[in-house]
């Protein structure tokens, strides 16, 4: 969720920075403020203004609904407009309580008279800073196993593909991410197939997501080699769903898989390197 305080950049996610590096949008005693909301997120986003009611501009003109809770729907976008003359500090945030506690909230400030302190900014902070993600596939021709510890700007991502044979591969990445579509990465990738010495080789470029959800990612390695990789995940059904991988050396994985809760699924996969094959997936 982006808002852009006309004329100045601010709110909920300003400038593209985080509840941690920026939790206060400035106003002024006696301006008519506008606030334009930019939901580039796939969920409903009902925000509620503490202490002040606003207009949500629309084709109306004078007569635009006068709110002080509007739903951002996906990919939309809203103006309000709201006369600061409640000279407080004034909390601003997402009516889901989820996306309030991960961080979708700002305090809105007037300048002559905040209280506003670094230490108050600290209560609005997600309790937990760091997440983990596990993911393991364990398959009849090879495994599979993704793991990811990330906060809202930084991740560590460790992937390792392997046989039961005479097959590996293992990646060890950090990715700093410049804005939800957007991350630069580094890393080693290690691999070894069919007998081949192990091939060590240092990597470095950019995750986009592009339409659609599909992620790309754009690398270079240490020999000067440039590889473009394209990966999607698509839900068919509530708990049918076909996920995909391609690069550039011509690697493809392709599969289905049925959820059967939220931690397990039964997955079929097709894999260039490994071959054909069916199992399980784990998520924890």
């Amino acid at each position: 969720m982006w808002i852009h305080r006309v004329g100045q950049q601010g709110g909920l996610s300003p400038g593209g920075k985080s509840v941690r590096e920026e939790a206060q949008v400035i106003i002024r005693k006696g301006e008519n403020v506008r606030f334009h909301l930019s939901n580039d997120t796939m969920m409903h986003h009902p925000l509620h203004l503490h202490g002040h009611f606003f207009r949500v501009i629309n084709q109306h003109g004078a007569r635009s609904p006068l709110k002080h809770t509007v739903n951002i729907p996906p990919m939309g976008h809203v103006m309000i407009e709201f006369d600061a003359s409640a000279e407080e500090d004034w909390l601003f945030h997402c009516h889901n309580q989820y996306h309030m506690k991960t961080g979708m909230a700002r305090v809105v400030s007037y300048e002559e008279s905040s209280l506003f302190t670094q230490d108050t900014s600290r209560l609005m902070q997600p309790a937990n800073r760091w997440f983990r993600i596990d993911e393991f596939h364990l398959m009849s021709q090879f495994m599979d196993y993704e793991f990811t510890l990330s906060d809202e700007r930084h991740s560590f991502d460790f992937e390792l593909d392997a046989d039961v044979v005479d097959s590996y591969e293992v990646h060890l990445l950090y990715n700093y991410h410049f804005s939800r579509f957007v991350s630069g990465f580094a890393g080693m990738e290690t691999r070894e197939h069919h007998h081949d010495s192990s091939h060590d080789i240092a990597i470095a470029g950019l995750n986009i997501t592009l339409p659609f959800l599909i992620d790309s990612g754009w690398r270079v390695d240490d020999h000067g080699d440039f590889r473009l990789e394209l990966q999607s995940e698509m839900d068919l059904t509530k708990n049918f769903g076909f996920d995909w991988r391609w690069n550039t050396d011509n690697e493809r994985r392709y599969g289905f898989n049925y959820r059967l809760s939220n931690r397990f699924a039964i997955t079929v996969h097709r894999d260039t390197e490994y071959g054909n094959g069916i199992g399980l997936q784990f998520f924890f």
